[in-house]
């Protein structure tokens, strides 16, 4: 018998089986992570759509940090090249919360900690978003409501895998 593999006073209990919370917990940041994908298509036409004003602010502090105008560099490229970085960035991310729900339904309890970790910034991240300046039309509103559907489903999440099946579930797993 493998050390930590004892499940209870017996030893020869089976393995608890997943409580609901766990289950119902992965599949919230399943959708968290789904709706990131969404929200990160929704930045990338928020961005477009303030296209000018990047621009020029890029233009600007190339300016100042290089007066003479010797340094060439293709704004409208650069732009495009930061806003698919991001895009990545954004699928990226919401593959790394796919991976982190499945490790916390397989029973693993610093998956818990990375996703509560998660939910913080996710929380903080839609409450600094009503702060920000406003833009008009259907992308800025779409990536709002995505925001704060993202935070009401990781706070769900982070309850559910925080009661107490969920804490039992996770503290009685063994480690491979």
């Amino acid at each position: 018998m493998r050390a930590g593999a004892d499940y209870g006073v017996g030893m020869d209990q089976a393995k608890p089986e997943k409580p609901v919370d766990i289950r119902t917990a992965f599949e919230l940041w399943c959708a968290v992570a789904v709706l990131g994908v969404f929200a990160s298509i929704a930045l990338v036409f928020v961005t477009l759509g303030d296209r000018a004003a990047y621009t020029e602010e890029l233009t600007r502090r190339l300016n100042e940090m290089d007066p003479s105008g010797a340094a060439t560099v293709d704004i409208s490229l650069a732009f495009n090249l930061g806003l698919a970085i991001a895009g990545l960035f954004g699928v990226a991310i919401a593959v790394l919360v796919y991976f982190l729900a499945r490790q916390l339904r397989a029973g693993k309890g610093w998956a818990r900690l990375l996703l509560t970790g998660a939910t913080a910034f996710v929380v903080v991240s839609a409450i600094s978003s009503f702060a920000a300046e406003r833009q008009s039309g259907i992308a800025p509103m779409a990536l709002a409501i995505l925001m704060i559907l993202q935070a009401v489903l990781a706070v769900g999440a982070t309850v559910l895998s925080h009661r107490r099946d969920a804490s039992v579930y996770l503290a009685k797993r063994p480690t491979p």
